[in-house]
């Protein structure tokens, strides 16, 4: 595991540690942060990325639409997905969808609504769901989010006005493998 998330580590400095030693560095997991950006620190990290299995990029790491759309091709082992604090674009998330086919946990801050559709749909497999920060989301309604028959794990967290009060129960009696649901600074709102 390779975490540079606080750190002020270049993406040249861990393209000198990965290239200095070839063929002993595969990384499974990285954790990426404060002046990380861009597709081109990605690709300075060829190979020892090829394996990678969770990619983080937190607070002040950024990978741009670019990279996020070459992502499955520069990791496709990739089980775990965590972006906070990214612009995700609807054509990123279907990609990623597409082509990340071992893709079982997906985190992600400040997703549209037709995005919450897209993951619903595209993605069947996923055991772990967290948006955060979507006020869209909930405010047109997650129905959608019940078609993931296998989710184990789903995070709402201030995800604005829409949820409606019996969505837990229908949570509970819709996904059959649901073991931690978590609504934080939520508004619910009364059915018609």
């Amino acid at each position: 595991m390779l975490d540079i998330s606080k750190t002020m580590v270049s993406a040249a400095a861990l393209a000198h540690i990965v290239h200095g030693n070839p063929g002993n560095c595969k990384l499974e997991e990285i954790t990426l942060g404060w002046g990380f950006s861009s597709y081109l620190s990605l690709e300075a990290l060829q190979p020892a990325i090829m394996s990678l299995r969770s990619i983080t990029v937190g607070l002040g790491g950024s990978l741009g639409e670019d990279a996020l759309k070459r992502l499955p091709a520069a990791c496709p082992m990739l089980e775990t997905v965590i972006l906070h604090f990214q612009v995700i674009s609807d054509t990123v998330i279907i990609n990623i969808l597409a082509y990340l086919r071992n893709l079982r946990s997906f985190h992600c801050w400040d997703v549209s609504f037709s995005i919450q559709k897209i993951i619903s749909h595209g993605c069947p497999g996923l055991i772990s769901i967290h948006l955060e920060e979507c006020r869209e989301v909930t405010a047109n309604g997650v129905s959608s989010l019940l078609d993931c028959a296998a989710i184990e794990d789903l995070l709402l967290h201030h995800n604005g006005p829409g949820i409606q009060k019996t969505f837990t129960f229908y949570a509970a009696s819709k996904l059959p493998m649901l073991r931690k649901i978590s609504l934080e600074c939520l508004q619910t709102k009364v059915s018609d």
